[in-house]
């Protein structure tokens, strides 16, 4: 769920993008953690405003926080405490990208709404407010779940192989839950001739993964990299791989330069084995 920015409201509405409040604060957090049950969502509210502050208080008005995951369907309102509240879901709920969007709501009718912290532009004019109004909006980032029964076996097992008679070059698709390898239909065709032996298999593997998982690692420089893929599951299981190396996207430790040997450390012995093929093949003729 989102409000948009430019949505105008009669009233005066907290929010970190607008200036109807001087000085007023309406910030939440949220992070994750897993337990035996499923997952634990700590919340952390920050609201500076006495005059709302008050009304919770008088319950007249309520923090809240709207909770959706779009690919488990699953959706829910949840009240929140000033400071930590911590919100319990099952496992089964939960999947890729959880979004969140805290709330300010009137739980009933205000017939003067006012505070000495509105923009002057307002002249101290009172406000009449309906229940179940918007008083506040804390936009808050995307949590991306990993879900804790997922396999996380292998790189490979991430990349998908196609064909397209139409492109000259191999190339990559990453709005999949796989990546997809796109080969020029004639090299399509020598790749799966020779895909069910093993040893023949090894040798175009590494041909055509290494380059594939550079490509992909090098889109992951994005600093939006997250946002745009967190909720695909090549995205996750390259960085639960990358968490082993103690590589994390978040702090910054993949950077152009390693990319080359990073991809080779993810792919663990696939050179080697493709060696090792290109070897026994060699014995055999």
């Amino acid at each position: 769920m989102k409000i948009n920015e430019n949505r105008l409201f009669p009233y005066p509405v907290l929010r970190e993008s607008n200036n109807n409040f001087i000085s007023s604060k309406f910030n939440i957090h949220a992070r994750y953690k897993i337990t035996e049950e499923g997952y634990e969502i700590e919340v952390s509210t920050l609201l500076e405003n006495n005059n709302l502050i008050r009304l919770i208080s008088e319950k007249k008005a309520s923090i809240v926080l709207h909770l959706e995951c779009s690919k488990t369907k699953y959706r829910k309102i949840e009240k929140l405490n000033i400071g930590i509240t911590k919100i319990n879901i099952k496992t089964e709920f939960l999947e890729g990208k959880l979004e969140l969007l805290g709330l300010l709501i009137s739980e009933e009718k205000l017939e003067n709404y006012f505070s000495k912290d509105f923009h002057p532009n307002y002249e101290d004019k009172n406000f009449k407010i309906e229940k179940g109004s918007i008083l506040g909006i804390s936009e808050i980032p995307s949590i991306i779940i990993e879900n804790k029964k997922e396999d996380y076996s292998s790189i490979p097992s991430i990349f998908d192989v196609t064909s397209n008679n139409e492109v000259r070059y191999m190339d990559l698709k990453l709005d999949e839950e796989r990546i997809i390898i796109v080969l020029p239909l004639e090299i399509y065709k020598i790749r799966n001739a020779h895909k069910n032996s093993l040893h023949s298999r090894n040798i175009v593997n590494s041909m055509i993964l290494l380059p594939a998982l550079m490509g992909t690692l090098y889109e992951l420089l994005d600093k939006e990299a997250k946002e745009m893929y967190g909720n695909k599951r090549w995205f996750r299981v390259i960085t639960s791989k990358l968490s082993k190396l103690n590589i994390s996207l978040e702090s910054g430790d993949l950077y152009e330069e390693k990319i080359f040997f990073i991809a080779q450390a993810l792919l663990e012995d696939l050179l080697l084995d493709s060696m090792k093929s290109l070897n026994y093949l060699g014995e055999e003729e």
